[in-house]
């Protein structure tokens, strides 16, 4: 038995609204999208390639080595 998932470039998926709990190849990136059927684009799952960038861009944490991260900037926790 196999699985195949629709697929697209990023700009296709940028403008496709898939049924809820569909997931779309991007041929681009080689990430998928979670549907929602009613987001265009769909919701990113990025693959392991991608989560280094995003959590220096959005948290400020580097990776440094095997196992090894780096904080950038100050860390602030608030609600305990």
């Amino acid at each position: 038995m196999s699985i195949q998932f629709l697929r697209g470039t990023t700009s296709q998926i940028a403008s496709y609204t898939g049924s809820p709990g569909e997931i779309v190849v991007d041929t681009d990136t080689n990430e998928l999208y979670l549907q929602d059927g009613v987001t265009a684009g769909g919701h990113r799952i990025p693959n392991l390639a991608s989560l280094d960038t995003i959590l220096l861009d959005k948290v400020g944490i580097e990776k440094t080595g095997p196992g090894e991260y780096t904080l950038h900037g100050n860390l602030t926790i608030s609600g305990i």
